[in-house]
């Protein structure tokens, strides 16, 4: 966003990129929590002596990374928020056009998602290829940095277009649920969790036939992202 407006990037920027991975690492932690609890409550696993170390143990996992994340907070200087921020040129970003810079921002960030050659590839009955995991996880970062950016423009009065944020959800979501289900089950190892990685398998199967309708929109990406103002 910065670079789109010519605005000096903010300060500690290693800082702002460490926060960031600390905080991927929760969430993708807490996701993994969650899908083992509903596993535990589809099979009655409360009673399960594996499954309650595995959530014991994530648990610990957690707190660990919490109190690594809270760190990384405290490290991380704020910088000067936008509407006092300056061009490189000196021009206040506040006196642009608001509706000018989230043109050129969609343009330049979701037009090279557009052509991203992965969106072709065929997410296959088993575990993808490294590099198609990869690929895949590349998409859905990017759709989440696009879907975030429209809500910051949203908050400067602009009309971010319904189905475009759909779109982006659906992508973040799909993709998502299956990279998370494909890490459940290959944690759920030995003859004991052949039940819940029948129910994993059957989401991802889920997951993988959804993925078509999902690419098929990807047109979305070429298109304006933010409505005329209805005033």
């Amino acid at each position: 966003l910065a670079m789109t407006i010519g605005a000096e990037p903010p300060p500690n920027r290693a800082g702002w990129e460490r926060l960031q991975r600390r905080l991927g690492r929760l969430r993708n932690l807490d996701v993994l929590r969650e899908r083992l609890k509903a596993v535990q409550r589809q099979i009655g696993g409360d009673r399960d002596d594996a499954l309650t170390e595995m959530a014991q143990h994530l648990t610990r996992r957690r707190h660990h990374l919490r109190d690594r994340a809270v760190k990384a907070l405290h490290d991380t200087s704020i910088g000067p928020m936008l509407p006092d921020a300056q061009r490189a040129d000196g021009v206040p970003i506040d006196h642009q056009d608001p509706a000018r810079l989230a043109a050129r921002w969609w343009h330049d960030q979701a037009a090279p998602l557009a052509g991203e050659p992965a969106w072709d590839r065929r997410l296959g009955p088993r575990t993808p290829r490294k590099a198609d995991r990869a690929a895949f996880h590349a998409i859905r970062v990017q759709a989440r940095s696009l879907r975030y950016g429209l809500e910051w423009w949203a908050r400067l009065g602009l009309h971010p277009r319904p189905e475009t944020v759909a779109f982006l959800v659906a992508v973040q979501d799909v993709l998502g649920a299956l990279r998370d289900g494909g890490r459940t089950r290959a944690a759920l190892t030995g003859r004991q969790f052949r039940r819940p990685r029948a129910l994993i398998n059957a989401s991802l199967a889920a997951g993988r036939a959804e993925w078509p309708r999902v690419v098929a929109q990807r047109g979305l990406l070429t298109q304006p992202a933010f409505e005329e103002d209805p005033s």
